[in-house]
Formats: structure tokens, C-alpha cells, sequence
């Protein structure tokens, strides 16, 4: 590029090349194979282009002179950047320091743990520094994992660990299993963020009777229990003056059930003994209650434990 000193007039003309750029400034001459023309709107730069690349010349009229007034033109030749020095540049960009970033902590994810004599599930979102309430579900036939699938929409909600029996069933000595649970409890009270003054007994049919027995043998663990159709052992609610006071229970009930009638009564039996207690139903008869159930359960216990 060929740069020189100009004066300063305001030019107009027009270069429209083919590849479709616009320069503005003034046409010099366009002798032979090309243009000479000076750039920009005060000519203070001039060079040539060659006419086979000029689409169109555009020459317009120049506005009244004002007087001239030479002008210095400084001029300057651009270096191109050498490689170590985009190299270093790059470097240093890279090396900028950045923002912190904000540590977030997930909050934990829920746990199964298999335990020979029972399995423990551990909601999600649970804080080491608080305690919540543990339920002890008992099933006729020992199934320990239909327990967890019962409640399991319960504990999400309302952050309860569930500790399922794989021994306790019908036709088998209740007792010694009970004990062992009983047991086991107070262990999980220094690994796990276990409550130990909202423990919650419940089972379905002989796992529902099992945790009546469950509140007798041990009324300084058991707060409240939740009886999905079974009733009350015969052996433990003749002895009135020593069975439990001032608990919770939760009898969810079918009016289908052979068992409906006996709930009713233990339910009359337990508030005469002081106990707080809510009655719910659905339609099925002997069998599982749906988990809404369990959580409405749920929900009326927070609300009173």
C-alpha cells in the first residue's frame, strides 16, 4: 500500500468493485489498465486498483472548497504478529485467573442395605444433623422387600427410614425375632440419622398382629403403629393393666376383611388406654393396602408424633 500526504478536501466518488465492496474517496486518474484513486472521505491515503476489478466508477460533484490546510500524515507500517507472539498471547489468556466456582453438595442418594435379618431403606436428602422417624414393617410370610415397596412412597416423602423383617412370619416363634429387632434398632441409632423417639411399628394381616405384640414387649421404643387388617393377639390384650398407654395407632382397614370387626374393637380398646388413634379404609379386603394409604398414614402421624 502506497500512503502519502494529502490535503484535506471532502470527497464523494464512488469505486463498486465486482466482488461487491464500496470505497469512497476520489478518482485520481484512470490512465491505462488502472484506477488511482485517493481512500476515504478526507483523501488522505491514495492507490491503484486495477480496472478489471472495478464494476462501476461513481465521480460525483466536489462541495465548495474551504481553505486548505496541509496536513501531516503519520506514517505507520503494521508488523505482523510473529508466531511466539501469539503463542505468548494465547498463553496468557489461558492462564487468566477465573471466578470461583460455587461448590453445590448433592444431597445423598437414597440406600438399600441387606442386612441377614432384615433390609433397611434410607430415603434421599436425609442431613446427618437431623433425626427421623424409623418404621419396623413386619409381613406375614417374612417378605421384606414388599414392606419397602409398600412404604417406599411414604419414606420419600416424608424423609422415614424403613427396616423390614426377612424373619418374621406366621407359624414361627414371635418373641425372639421381636427381641432381635428390638436389638438391632438401638445399633442403628450411631450409623444412621434414626430417631429414637419416633420408632413406628407396622405390618399387614400376622405382620400387623406382630406389631401390637412389638408395642407390649417394648413401650419404650415403640411410639406408634400402623395395622394394615390384622388385630390384637388374644394373650396380650387380656392383660389390660399392663398393656401400653398414651400412643398412636393408625388402623387401615377393609370392610370386606374378616378382620374388619376385630379392628374396630382394638381400636375401642387402645383409646380406652389412652391411645390417639385414626381409622382409614379401602376397598379390597385381606390384602396390602395401596401405598397412599401408607402415606396418608404418614402424613397424620407427622402431625401428632
Amino acid at each position: 500500500m502506497l500512503l502519502a500526504a494529502m490535503f484535506n478536501y471532502a470527497y464523494g466518488d464512488e469505486l463498486h468493485f465486482n466482488d461487491g465492496r464500496m470505497l469512497t474517496g476520489k478518482i485520481i486518474s484512470q490512465d491505462g489498465e488502472c484506477v488511482k484513486f485517493s481512500l476515504g472521505r478526507t483523501g488522505t491515503i491514495t492507490t491503484e486498483f486495477k480496472k478489471s476489478d472495478v464494476k462501476d466508477i461513481i465521480i460525483k460533484p466536489l462541495p465548495p472548497e474551504e481553505p486548505k490546510k496541509e496536513i501531516p500524515v503519520v506514517v505507520e507500517r503494521e508488523e505482523p504478529i510473529r508466531p511466539a507472539e501469539t503463542a505468548q498471547q494465547t498463553k496468557k489468556e489461558v492462564l487468566s485467573p477465573e471466578p470461583p466456582k460455587k461448590i453445590v453438595k448433592k444431597a445423598p442418594e437414597p440406600k438399600i442395605i441387606n442386612d441377614s435379618a432384615y433390609i433397611l431403606y434410607i430415603p434421599g436428602g436425609l442431613s446427618s444433623q437431623k433425626r427421623y422417624p424409623l418404621v419396623i414393617a413386619l409381613s406375614p410370610s417374612a417378605d421384606a422387600q414388599s414392606m419397602i415397596d409398600v412404604w417406599k412412597q411414604a419414606a420419600d416423602k416424608h424423609k422415614w427410614i424403613i427396616m423390614a423383617s426377612k424373619k418374621f412370619q406366621n407359624g414361627v416363634s414371635a418373641a425372639p425375632i421381636l427381641n432381635e429387632l428390638a436389638s438391632a434398632v438401638s445399633k442403628l441409632y450411631g450409623k444412621y440419622p434414626v430417631s429414637k423417639t419416633e420408632v413406628i411399628a407396622s405390618g399387614f394381616s400376622g405382620g400387623a398382629m406382630g406389631s401390637h405384640m412389638l408395642a407390649f414387649m417394648h413401650p419404650g421404643l415403640i411410639k406408634a403403629v400402623v395395622i394394615n387388617t390384622g388385630m390384637i393377639n388374644e394373650n396380650y390384650a387380656s392383660r389390660k393393666s399392663e398393656y401400653p398407654r398414651n400412643k398412636l395407632a393408625v388402623f387401615i382397614a377393609s370392610s370386606a376383611d374378616f378382620r374388619y370387626g376385630e379392628m374396630k374393637r382394638d381400636r375401642k380398646y387402645l383409646e380406652d388406654l389412652g391411645w390417639k388413634t385414626k381409622w382409614t379404609e379401602f376397598g379390597g379386603g385381606h390384602m396390602v393396602a395401596p401405598a397412599s394409604k401408607y402415606e396418608e398414614a404418614a402424613t397424620w402421624l407427622d402431625e401428632n408424633l
